[in-house]
C-alpha cells in the first residue's frame, strides 16, 4: 500500500523523499513510512506533528496524509488562499489549542530575520566543528530542530561529553565582549 496523494504531491514537486523531507523538517524515516501507510511506533502527537509539516509542505490537507482514525483527531481543513510561507512560519503560527492559523507580526517576522542574520554573522567567526554543533544543539539552522548532545555526538563522531566541551567554548567565545556586542545591537 501507498500513500499516492502525497507522493503525487512531492513528486509534482520534484523533489526525492530525501530533499522533501529535509525542507519539510521531518526525519527521512517517518516520511518513508507515511508514504508507504505504515504508522506503526509512532505516538498519535508525534504522528500528527508530522502529518502537519509534510502537509504544510505539500499543500495537502492533513488527512491525506494520515487519517483521522490513525491520528485520533477530528480535524478538518480547507485551503482558501494559498501564498508561499517557509514551513517554519507555518508551524509557529499553528496554535495548538484549536488549530487556527495566525500568521506572525510582519515587524517581529523583520526583527527576528535581523536578529537570526547577526546570529550567523557572529557564528560565522567561530570554527566549522563549534559552530555546527551551536546550530544543531540550539536548533539555528532552517529546521529549527534542536537536537540532543548524543545526536551531535553521532553526528561528529565523538562523545556526548566531547560535545558538551566543544558547545561550552563555543558559547564562551560567543560571550567575549566583542562577539557579544554584535549580538546586543541586534535584539
Amino acid at each position: 500500500m501507498r500513500n499516492d496523494a502525497m507522493i503525487s504531491a512531492r513528486e509534482r514537486l520534484g523533489k526525492s523523499q530525501r530533499a522533501a523531507a529535509a525542507e519539510a523538517g521531518v526525519a527521512l524515516e517517518r516520511w518513508v513510512d507515511l508514504e508507504k501507510l505504515n504508522y506503526a511506533g509512532c505516538s498519535s502527537a508525534y504522528l500528527e506533528e508530522i502529518a502537519v509539516a509534510i502537509a504544510v509542505y505539500l499543500g495537502l490537507a492533513v488527512d491525506e496524509i494520515a487519517p483521522d482514525e490513525v491520528l485520533g483527531l477530528n480535524l478538518t481543513s480547507t485551503v482558501v488562499q494559498t501564498r508561499t510561507v517557509s514551513t517554519q512560519v507555518l508551524l509557529e503560527a499553528t496554535t495548538s489549542r484549536d488549530r487556527r492559523l495566525c500568521l506572525p507580526d510582519p515587524i517581529i517576522t523583520v526583527e527576528r530575520a535581523e536578529t537570526v542574520k547577526a546570529i550567523k554573522t557572529v557564528l560565522k567567526t567561530l570554527s566549522f566543528r563549534e559552530r555546527e554543533v551551536l546550530t544543531l544543539r540550539y536548533g539555528l539552522d532552517e529546521s529549527g530542530k534542536e537536537c540532543t548532545i548524543e545526536e551531535c555526538g553521532r553526528i561528529f563522531r565523538v562523545t556526548p561529553g566531547r560535545v558538551r566541551q566543544i558547545e561550552e567554548r563555543a558559547i564562551r567565545k560567543l560571550q567575549n565582549p566583542a562577539r557579544a556586542n554584535r549580538l546586543k545591537g541586534a535584539s
